[in-house]
Protein backbone atom coordinates (compact mmCIF):
# COMPACT_ATOMS: atom_id res chain seq x y z
CA UNK A 1 0.00 0.00 0.00
CA UNK A 2 1.27 3.46 -0.78
CA UNK A 3 -0.01 7.03 -0.59
CA UNK A 4 0.20 9.35 -3.58
CA UNK A 5 -0.11 13.08 -4.06
CA UNK A 6 -0.57 14.62 -7.46
CA UNK A 7 -2.07 17.47 -9.43
CA UNK A 8 -4.19 17.88 -12.52
CA UNK A 9 -4.66 20.90 -14.78
CA UNK A 10 -7.16 20.94 -17.62
CA UNK A 11 -6.50 24.02 -19.82
CA UNK A 12 -9.16 26.48 -20.93
CA UNK A 13 -12.04 24.92 -22.89
CA UNK A 14 -14.65 26.97 -24.76
CA UNK A 15 -18.39 26.47 -24.27
CA UNK A 16 -20.83 28.50 -26.38
CA UNK A 17 -24.60 28.96 -26.38
CA UNK A 18 -25.90 27.37 -29.59
CA UNK A 19 -26.41 29.88 -32.40
CA UNK A 20 -24.63 32.74 -30.59
CA UNK A 21 -21.11 33.93 -29.93
CA UNK A 22 -21.75 34.14 -26.20
CA UNK A 23 -20.58 31.57 -23.72
CA UNK A 24 -17.65 30.94 -21.46
CA UNK A 25 -14.16 29.56 -21.15
CA UNK A 26 -13.60 27.00 -18.39
CA UNK A 27 -10.60 25.30 -16.79
CA UNK A 28 -9.95 22.98 -13.85
CA UNK A 29 -6.95 22.85 -11.51
CA UNK A 30 -6.87 20.42 -8.57
CA UNK A 31 -4.68 18.50 -6.14
CA UNK A 32 -5.07 14.76 -5.67
CA UNK A 33 -4.53 12.41 -2.73
CA UNK A 34 -4.89 8.65 -3.22
CA UNK A 35 -4.21 5.31 -1.56
CA UNK A 36 -2.90 2.61 -3.89
CA UNK A 37 -2.48 -1.07 -3.15
CA UNK A 38 -0.52 -2.71 -5.97
CA UNK A 39 0.46 -6.05 -7.38
CA UNK A 40 3.94 -6.38 -8.86
CA UNK A 41 5.53 -8.83 -11.26
CA UNK A 42 9.22 -8.00 -11.54
CA UNK A 43 9.39 -4.58 -13.22
CA UNK A 44 5.68 -4.36 -14.04
CA UNK A 45 3.21 -3.11 -11.44
CA UNK A 46 -0.59 -3.00 -11.36
CA UNK A 47 -1.73 -0.31 -8.88
CA UNK A 48 -5.43 0.20 -8.16
CA UNK A 49 -6.08 3.59 -6.52
CA UNK A 50 -8.90 5.38 -4.71
CA UNK A 51 -8.75 8.97 -3.58
CA UNK A 52 -9.99 12.54 -3.61
CA UNK A 53 -9.40 15.52 -5.86
CA UNK A 54 -9.89 19.06 -4.56
CA UNK A 55 -9.39 22.31 -6.40
CA UNK A 56 -11.26 24.94 -8.39
CA UNK A 57 -13.10 25.12 -11.68
CA UNK A 58 -12.62 28.59 -13.17
CA UNK A 59 -14.96 30.23 -15.67
CA UNK A 60 -15.04 33.52 -17.55
CA UNK A 61 -17.78 34.97 -19.73
CA UNK A 62 -17.13 35.51 -23.45
CA UNK A 63 -19.18 37.42 -26.01
CA UNK A 64 -21.47 39.06 -23.43
CA UNK A 65 -21.92 42.77 -22.67
CA UNK A 66 -20.44 42.56 -19.16
CA UNK A 67 -18.05 39.60 -18.98
CA UNK A 68 -17.23 38.36 -15.49
CA UNK A 69 -15.08 35.60 -14.06
CA UNK A 70 -15.91 33.20 -11.26
CA UNK A 71 -14.76 29.94 -9.73
CA UNK A 72 -16.41 27.08 -7.88
CA UNK A 73 -14.96 24.48 -5.56
CA UNK A 74 -14.18 21.17 -7.26
CA UNK A 75 -14.34 18.06 -5.07
CA UNK A 76 -14.41 14.61 -6.65
CA UNK A 77 -13.96 10.97 -5.69
CA UNK A 78 -11.34 9.18 -7.80
CA UNK A 79 -10.80 5.55 -8.77
CA UNK A 80 -8.30 4.24 -11.30
CA UNK A 81 -6.31 1.26 -12.47
CA UNK A 82 -2.80 1.43 -13.91
CA UNK A 83 -0.11 -0.56 -15.62
CA UNK A 84 3.42 0.67 -14.85
CA UNK A 85 6.88 -0.31 -15.98
CA UNK A 86 9.66 0.41 -13.46
CA UNK A 87 13.01 0.58 -15.33
CA UNK A 88 14.86 1.91 -12.24
CA UNK A 89 13.72 2.02 -8.58
CA UNK A 90 12.83 5.75 -8.54
CA UNK A 91 11.06 5.98 -11.92
CA UNK A 92 7.91 4.42 -13.41
CA UNK A 93 6.26 4.86 -16.80
CA UNK A 94 2.68 3.83 -17.26
CA UNK A 95 -0.87 4.03 -18.51
CA UNK A 96 -3.74 5.06 -16.27
CA UNK A 97 -7.49 4.56 -16.75
CA UNK A 98 -10.01 5.83 -14.24
CA UNK A 99 -12.95 7.95 -13.32
CA UNK A 100 -13.77 11.04 -11.30
CA UNK A 101 -17.19 11.56 -9.70
CA UNK A 102 -17.91 15.13 -8.52
CA UNK A 103 -19.16 15.31 -4.93
CA UNK A 104 -20.31 18.95 -5.26
CA UNK A 105 -22.34 20.54 -8.06
CA UNK A 106 -19.84 22.23 -10.38
CA UNK A 107 -21.72 24.40 -12.86
CA UNK A 108 -21.62 27.74 -14.60
CA UNK A 109 -24.46 29.92 -15.85
CA UNK A 110 -24.43 33.16 -17.83
CA UNK A 111 -26.01 36.06 -15.94
CA UNK A 112 -29.67 36.41 -16.93
CA UNK A 113 -29.90 32.83 -18.27
CA UNK A 114 -31.99 30.09 -16.65
CA UNK A 115 -30.05 27.18 -18.12
CA UNK A 116 -26.56 26.08 -17.13
CA UNK A 117 -23.83 26.89 -19.63
CA UNK A 118 -21.83 23.97 -18.24
CA UNK A 119 -22.52 21.34 -15.61
CA UNK A 120 -19.95 18.71 -14.65
CA UNK A 121 -21.01 15.21 -15.66
CA UNK A 122 -21.90 12.80 -12.83
CA UNK A 123 -18.90 10.67 -13.83
CA UNK A 124 -15.91 11.64 -15.97
CA UNK A 125 -13.74 8.97 -17.55
CA UNK A 126 -10.03 9.71 -17.80
CA UNK A 127 -6.99 8.19 -19.42
CA UNK A 128 -3.37 9.28 -19.16
CA UNK A 129 0.23 8.43 -19.83
CA UNK A 130 2.17 8.93 -16.60
CA UNK A 131 5.78 9.54 -15.64
CA UNK A 132 6.17 8.86 -11.95
CA UNK A 133 9.10 9.95 -9.77
CA UNK A 134 9.35 7.99 -6.54
CA UNK A 135 10.71 9.13 -3.21
CA UNK A 136 11.84 6.79 -0.44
Amino acid sequence: MRAEIGAVHWPWQSVRVAGTGSGGDLRLTAAQLAACPRLALRRVEFPVCAGLEIGAMHGRGVGVTTPTADRVVWLAALADARVQWVPVPRLALGLQFGLAAPLLAARFRLRGQDDDLHRAAPVAFRGAFAIELRFP
